[in-house]
């Protein structure tokens, strides 16, 4: 028990780096009371490197790490380091590669499988999740690291088999403050702290094995398919993902485009109605610079109706830039619309929002001034394609629509309604009022008898 304890103890002082993550300060600076649980987790991650086979029984079940590789020499190292510890299994399935990423996969106890590539990533995952033996399955990528002061939390998932998968968010590092969905960096992570923010991104990279669970799809591929056909059980796991999306593998950026554009449109091909596949191969048609492509892709992804205010916006910049001035300006219209419903959408006769529940029934309102914000009657009427309509939208402008964008010259002036003609009085009729006149027999006979 003695060479235990020394052993311990050694590896608590020398082991672990001299500063905490995040707060820049020495662990032997940190107060009792403050930062109990990151405490606990430092001595558990020291204990967990010295006593691996002991601490695994103690911290939870098996590990497997399942990840696809192509020439990935600068990055594979990186991402096997920050799973040392963490993961009992390394199954990487290669798709053709040239440089001395087999060689280093191997000297870190990966199991290589090799696969030629075929324009779908659900295939050399699905054989690496094939391929793995022990009871959880992490998934990974080459350019994608994970904390060290995170493995604890994933081995406690480990301790809820109620649970079948974890949904974890993936920190998509950016430099562009102007990015859509930019979160700024909180900083926490020290290898990522110098980029300015990060787009999350949920997916399910955690989950138990022998459950028949799979990708589906060739690009932007994805286990929930099978987690919602099973009816499995889910939860959000806090542990982030790190990625490092400016490191590309391919010979240049120009490349990069061509390999995603095709498999966008493979994907887009082999089924026409998922309206994600039209709006992910609208996205690889932007970025490759076909505008009008782009615009009929991005058309198409709106058919089911379900889509946010982003997607209109995407769609507005689309048609600016294939030339539509009209379109740009109807579709930017609806986007606000949709994006502040409250503000757009107003009943001209209480001045509460359409969405609003119903006013009590109270005294009639006297004012008789329109305000500024709401439109006149006259207000042309617009007819937009049925893959702009929101059938959630309360604005009585919209109608069925037709074959283009077009204002009617017969709504644009306001309608005047014609003066009613004074009614005519009618000629009363004159009543007569007959007055009984005398009988003069009868006078007559009075008079005699007289």
């Amino acid at each position: 028990m003695g060479l235990v304890s020394h052993e311990l103890e050694k590896g608590m002082t020398i082991v672990w780096p001299p500063l905490v993550r995040g707060t820049g300060k020495p662990i032997q600076r940190i107060s009792q009371g403050k930062d109990l649980k990151m405490r606990q987790n430092i001595k558990i991650w020291k204990k967990q490197q010295i006593f691996p086979s002991f601490w695994q029984k103690k911290l939870g079940d098996t590990i497997s790490l399942c990840m696809i590789m192509r020439n990935e020499e600068k990055r594979l190292t990186r991402c096997l380091k920050s799973v040392k510890g963490l993961v009992d299994e390394i199954i990487i399935c290669d798709t053709g590669s040239t440089d001395k990423s087999i060689q280093i996969a191997r000297a870190h106890g990966a199991r290589v499988l090799q696969d030629p590539w075929r324009d779908d990533f659900s295939r050399p995952r699905n054989i690496a999740i094939a391929a793995a033996t022990m009871n959880y399955i992490l998934i990974l990528d080459p350019d994608e690291v994970i904390s060290h002061m995170d493995h604890s939390t994933l081995r406690e998932h480990t301790r809820h088999p109620e649970i079948i998968a974890w949904r974890m968010d993936t920190r998509n590092y950016t430099d562009n403050p102007w990015q859509q969905n930019t979160h700024q960096n909180p900083g926490d992570f020290l290898n990522a702290k110098n980029f300015y923010g990060f787009v999350p991104s949920i997916k399910t990279r955690f989950f138990q094995n022998h459950k028949n669970i799979f990708f589906q799809k060739i690009w932007h591929e994805l286990l929930d398919y099978d987690i919602l056909k099973y009816k499995y059980k889910l939860a959000a796991s806090p542990v982030p993902v790190h990625h490092y999306p400016g490191e590309i593998n391919q010979a240049s950026i120009e490349e990069k485009r061509k390999f995603y554009l095709r498999l966008g449109r493979k994907k887009a091909g082999l089924d026409p109605k998922d309206c994600q596949a039209q709006w992910e191969l609208a996205v690889a048609e932007h970025i490759a610079g076909n505008h009008g492509r782009a615009y009929k892709a991005c058309l198409l992804s709106l058919r089911n109706g379900i889509y946010g205010s982003d997607r209109l916006y995407f769609l507005a910049a689309l048609a600016r830039a294939k030339g539509g001035v009209k379109e740009h300006r109807l579709i930017f219209e609806k986007a606000v619309c949709k994006t502040y419903p409250n503000l757009t959408h107003i009943n001209p006769v209480d001045k509460t929002p359409l969405h609003a529940a119903p006013k009590k029934p109270g005294p009639p309102n006297l004012i008789s001034e329109r305000p500024a914000h709401i439109p006149a009657p006259g207000w042309p009427k617009i007819n937009i394609p049925t893959d702009f309509i929101d059938p959630m939208s309360p604005d009585p402008r919209i109608q069925i629509p037709e074959k283009e964008f077009t204002i009617s010259a017969a709504h644009t002036t306001k309608k005047t309604i014609p003066p009613k003609e004074p009614l005519q009085k009618k000629p009363k009729k004159r009543i007569k009022h007959h007055i009984k006149k005398p009988n003069k027999k009868r006078s007559t006979q009075k008079k005699e008898e007289k």
